[in-house]
């Protein structure tokens, strides 16, 4: 029997000499060896003996359910002899990857999706277009799911381990949205002193602050968290006409607008983060703390167990609009 393939632009001639000798095919090939890689074509020619379908298996997977079988005995036949895979067809690791990211997707299940595509980050997805596929879908998947912003980059988040937490911390060295919070802490800082400031022994009224280092801090829970009950205010809020959002004349007849107010969309717009939510009244503010409690907060959400159980007006966690405020 004479299979043909065509490869390197001209037809071979191929004739079986021992049938399953490892499972695959034996062939003698009627071709220059110099004239191509001989160990390749050896390979490629011994598979099509077996099945024509596993270049198209990975084109349209769902059609060919039997090739998976042929995919296990190309990578045997590989290892055994010795040779590398051809570069159209994945290894095992990527076949593997390829199941859990196509099974993730369907499912739409959280722990499955951050399982599929850990996993196939430590393979090299990027070596195939439809495993590539598969993964940036996952990723958009997950990223939807979570209701990240579309500064995060969810590979970073999810890390090497799918059991922890979608957390990471990075510096941001823009000089633009630098000078923004810059502008941020000299607008907003007042030269009131309040008794908290004497009362905790804050020391006296600082002239001005300097911004030095900005971190932003991605938390994909408290985030997803954050983002449920702004919605739930927001849905609220609609029940009550002319609160949300309040209008001038009622900020006014209050304590005046929000002085964060002016900076806060231009910041978010810098850090790529969504703008705020007028139906929800929302607003960026200041809360003071110690760096080791910076983190905790950054890590764990805000605790009630830890709020400040002085405040006037009781235990609570508390927000300021002025940084001076915030810095007692």
């Amino acid at each position: 029997m004479v299979h043909q393939y065509q490869g390197h632009g001209a037809w071979k001639d191929l004739r079986p000499l021992a049938p399953h000798q490892y499972q695959g095919w034996a062939f003698t090939l009627d071709a220059t060896p110099s004239s191509y890689d001989q160990r390749d074509q050896l390979w490629i020619f011994g598979l099509c003996a077996h099945t024509m379908t596993l270049k198209t298996y990975f084109e349209a997977p769902s059609k060919h359910f039997k090739a998976r079988d042929y995919i296990i005995e190309a990578i045997a036949y590989t290892e055994q002899l010795k040779i590398q895979l051809p570069k159209w067809l994945l290894d095992k690791d990527q076949v593997e990857a390829l199941r859990k990211l196509e099974a993730a997707v369907a499912s739409g299940d959280e722990r499955a999706l951050r399982e599929a595509v850990v996993f196939a980050k430590q393979t090299d997805h990027k070596a195939d277009e439809a495993l590539e596929s598969k993964y940036e879908e996952a990723l958009t998947k997950l990223k939807r799911l979570k209701r990240l912003p579309s500064g995060w980059e969810v590979t970073e988040l999810v890390g090497d381990d799918a059991s922890t937490k979608m957390f990471k911390k990075a510096d941001l060295d823009d000089p633009a949205l630098k000078q923004l919070f810059q502008k941020l802490f000299d607008d907003t800082k007042a030269s009131i002193v309040t008794r908290d400031r004497a009362a905790r022994g804050a020391g006296a009224m600082p002239r001005g602050y300097r911004v030095q280092k900005i971190i932003s801090v991605m938390n994909a829970e408290s985030w997803q968290s954050y983002a449920e009950r702004r919605d739930n205010i927001a849905q609220d809020c609609r029940l009550y006409p002319g609160c949300a959002p309040l209008s001038d004349t009622a900020w006014g007849d209050w304590s005046g607008k929000i002085h964060t107010a002016p900076h806060g969309n231009a910041i978010l717009e810098g850090a790529h983060l969504p703008s705020l939510s007028a139906g929800a009244n929302e607003f960026l503010m200041f809360h003071g703390t110690n760096p080791e409690a910076a983190d905790l907060i950054a890590m764990n959400h805000f605790d009630m167990a830890f709020a400040c159980k002085s405040g006037l007006f009781g235990a609570g966690l508390y927000f300021a609009e002025n940084s001076s405020k915030s810095d007692e």
